[in-house]
């Protein structure tokens, strides 16, 4: 068995190789192996558009996916956090926790979308809160039409990309002391996780590996490859990080 964990593709009507990547990443997913997305699968979400390429194309190939026996899993990111159990059916998914264990034999290995792991203000860290409650969720949805939540959700993207140009495009990272306190409170070994598009392995120490799964841009994306089972020696965990770069770049 594998499960390939991806995360922040940014998928929109305006990156149509994003959308391509994925559709040729989707074609390794086989019968009995599960991909997780664990957030920002789209650029923003308010809603689901039937009309849009990017939409379109996620229940494509998800379907696919889950005809050749495969299964999709999904996790909120901070970018689409709207996407509730319905819109996940309708794109052939299943909707997880924030937080989401999986087992392997004797390894437990825990997956978040990432955010939750930084030293983000005050602000953001309550309007995290507040927006993932299913009542305002609600409230949003049925106040404002969709044509204005697609028009709040662009300010909010360049209000953010106008920040990260004002910090000078430090590097974001997450915070070890707090990752480290996390795992231990749920008592696992292995945490792979979104958001901060670095694409690496971290080792605080022998016991603990923290795995970011990186994000997809024009010219590549990266993903996390767990292989368990018979395709392993000894029946072991295999986890690694791969990269791709996206064919004519």
């Amino acid at each position: 068995m594998t499960a390939y964990v991806i995360a922040d593709l940014h998928l929109s009507a305006e990156a149509p190789e994003l959308t391509d990547a994925f559709r040729k990443f989707a074609d390794t997913v086989s019968g009995d192996d599960e991909l997780y997305i664990v957030g920002d699968l789209f650029n923003y979400y308010v809603g689901i558009n039937p009309e849009n390429p990017a939409h379109k194309a996620v229940r494509e190939v998800n379907s696919s996916i889950c005809s050749r026996g495969g299964r999709v899993y999904f996790i909120h990111g901070n970018r689409d956090f709207l996407l509730n159990r319905k819109d996940a059916h309708f794109f052939r998914m299943v909707l997880l926790n924030d937080v989401h264990q999986l087992v392997f034999g004797d390894m437990r290995i825990l997956m978040v979308h990432g955010d939750e792991l930084c030293d983000e203000t005050v602000g953001y860290r309550c309007f995290r809160l507040f927006s993932r409650l299913s009542c305002v969720q609600c409230m949003f949805n049925t106040l404002f039409s969709y044509r204005h939540r697609i028009g709040m959700a662009q300010k909010m993207r360049a209000k953010s990309i106008k920040n990260f140009e004002a910090a000078n495009y430090v590097r974001r990272m997450i915070n070890p002391v707090k990752t480290l306190s996390f795992m231990k409170k749920y008592g696992v070994s292995v945490l792979i996780h979104g958001h901060t598009h670095n694409a690496e392995e971290l080792r605080p120490d022998d016991r603990y590996l923290i795995v970011d799964t990186g994000d997809w841009t024009s010219s590549g994306f990266s993903f996390v490859k767990i292989e368990y089972g018979n395709a392993t020696p000894g029946n072991n965990v295999v986890i690694s990080l791969e990269r791709r770069k996206i064919s004519g770049r």
